[in-house]
């Protein structure tokens, strides 16, 4: 298989700031001046990029006990949090020493990226207030969290209702699988985040949260490059283990369902989405050795029809797609609504289900939302798969279907 998908740029909301080249030329008295520039002019970036959010409702708080999920065990291990909660303390004088630490390092934030430890480069607040979700400053309020609830919940009834089957699959964002490479500024202000909110507050929604089984596999190889926000091949492939055994344990119709073997990782070509900085491209980019074939498939794109290899990639400039295989799995239509994290899932999705009809859910872009209702009308699918990258609970999800 080869290399992760590309970078998706419609959510960052601006344009990447240019990086400043030649600095080492300037006297030092001009780098100060710089530094303090970026310093005032990242602050006011920071706060313009939040004016869309409602600073003024508080954020929930992790209950201290939590419910059953929904589904089997095997969907949502446990992720152990942060011992520090400064953002969600409810504690002013937590909450301010936080600020201030995090505005220290206002220029740093306000740039297009941000070097991690280890190599490791991260989206800036540009991308989906990505760092400020990554420290858990950037949360959900109630409004929020009970937003999502509801879209959700009524999802899942309205399926059921029909005897179809709902899966909400987080992909995680790079920083949730490893924070501990976050910059080590980061760490003593790092709280829990969105994600954990939602997990924590709806446990009994049909999530399907893989972080922890990621952060276990990154012993064996990376799961993510240093120089791209997308799982590598080998961390969709993990991913999909995990994902496979949740539907299989948590619905008898899926029982049958079994992922590919991983019998070892192999070297790929870099995808480096931060190239255009001047990041130089990192070696860590990684696939699966799968130990069965994955079947041809009859691929659907726009007016083309045609065969393709069980391995190739559904990429987002091919949704909608749908795709068929007389020799998957489950003799099943899975609905996939999905963004760029499914492009190196496809391959599984259409080693599993006879029928999958793959569209974006645009949670980040309102104003083409696709009509699930419709969708579930015009296929008729036993499961529905809601494949989310978790940047996303930021924004607010679809209509009520």
């Amino acid at each position: 298989m080869t290399a992760g998908s590309g970078f998706e740029v419609r959510e960052q909301g601006i344009r990447p700031v240019a990086r400043l080249r030649g600095l080492r030329y300037v006297p030092l008295v001009m780098l100060v001046v710089v530094a303090l520039v970026l310093t005032v002019v990242g602050f006011f970036v920071q706060r313009s990029l939040q004016a869309q959010w409602a600073e003024e409702a508080a954020p929930v708080a992790l209950p201290a006990e939590v419910g059953a999920t929904s589904l089997a065990a095997s969907c949502t291990p446990e992720v152990v949090q942060p011992e520090a909660q400064p953002w969600l303390s409810g504690d002013p004088d937590a909450v301010a020493a936080a600020t201030a630490e995090w505005d220290a390092h206002a220029g740093e934030i306000a740039q297009p990226w941000i070097q991690g430890q280890d190599g490791m480069v991260f989206w800036s607040d540009v991308q989906a207030m990505n760092m400020s979700q990554a420290v858990g400053r950037r949360v959900l309020s109630q409004a929020e969290i009970d937003t999502w609830a509801s879209f959700l919940s009524t999802l899942e009834a309205d399926l059921a209702a029909d005897d179809v089957a709902l899966f909400v699959s987080i992909a995680p964002a790079k920083w949730d699988v490893y924070p501990e490479l976050l910059p080590e500024w980061m760490q003593e202000i790092r709280g829990s985040g969105p994600l954990d909110q939602m997990l924590a507050v709806h446990p009994e929604l049909p999530w399907i949260d893989v972080r922890q089984t990621l952060r276990d596999a990154n012993a064996t190889a990376p799961t993510f490059a240093d120089t791209n926000s997308h799982w590598t091949d080998y961390g969709a492939a993990v991913a999909w283990q995990q994902m496979a055994t949740c539907m299989a344990e948590s619905d008898p119709a899926m029982a049958a369902l079994a992922p590919p073997t991983i019998v070892d990782v192999e070297q790929q070509d870099p995808s480096n989405e931060f190239a255009t900085y001047g990041v130089p491209d990192s070696d860590d980019f990684v696939g699966p050795v799968l130990g069965e074939t994955l079947g041809d498939v009859e691929l659907t794109s726009g007016a083309s029809t045609q065969t393709v290899a069980g391995d190739a990639y559904v990429g987002l400039e091919a949704l909608p797609a749908s795709t068929r295989n007389d020799a998957a799995q489950l003799d099943m239509t899975a609905l996939i609504l999905r963004d760029s994290m499914g492009t190196a899932l496809a391959p599984y999705w259409q080693d599993a289900f006879a029928e999958t009809v793959q569209a974006r859910h645009n949670v980040d872009a309102p104003a083409d939302i696709p009509d699930i209702g419709a969708l579930v009308d015009e296929h008729a699918p036993q499961v529905v798969i809601l494949e989310i990258a978790e940047r996303h609970l930021t924004f607010p999800p679809p209509a009520q279907p």
